[in-house]
């Protein structure tokens, strides 16, 4: 009997460690998770942070010095060509995201919107690395 005992309380035990302690705070989903990567990356991208940018890049630490830095001319590049001919981003919205898995991959659907009023749809391929979620 009192066997039974000790195997009911290392049960409950045990499911109560797999319980959140906050129901306020619901897990995201990887969609969620990779929607929001992307849209930090495009928003510090646009606000003229190509650094942290291309950190969010998979195996952008792996970059030899001067690909890294030819990277970050032309990222701010494009983005001085952006402001130049659109006026730059206002907003960056998530319309969708599909995962892919037979790739591993999940795409998230940017709305990318212009100072001018013009609006483009991009697709961004999202790859979680070692707990991150980072551009493919």
């Amino acid at each position: 009997m009192r066997h039974i005992l000790y195997i009911l309380i290392l049960a409950a035990a045990l499911g109560a460690c797999g319980k959140k302690e906050s129901a306020s705070e619901p897990e995201l989903k990887p969609e969620e998770l990779a929607a929001k990567a992307a849209t930090t990356a495009y928003d510090a991208l646009y606000h003229g942070d190509t650094q942290k940018f291309l950190d969010t890049r998979l195996h952008a630490a792996d970059m030899p010095q001067d690909f890294r830095l030819a990277m970050l001319q032309s990222l701010a590049q494009h983005v001085a060509q952006v402001k130049s001919e659109r006026q730059g981003v206002n907003k960056v919205e998530v319309t969708r995201t599909e995962v892919d898995p037979s790739l591993g991959i999940i795409q998230v659907f940017l709305l990318l919107s212009y100072g001018n009023g013009t609006q483009e749809e991009i697709v961004v391929p999202m790859v979680e690395h070692k707990g991150q979620w980072c551009l493919k």
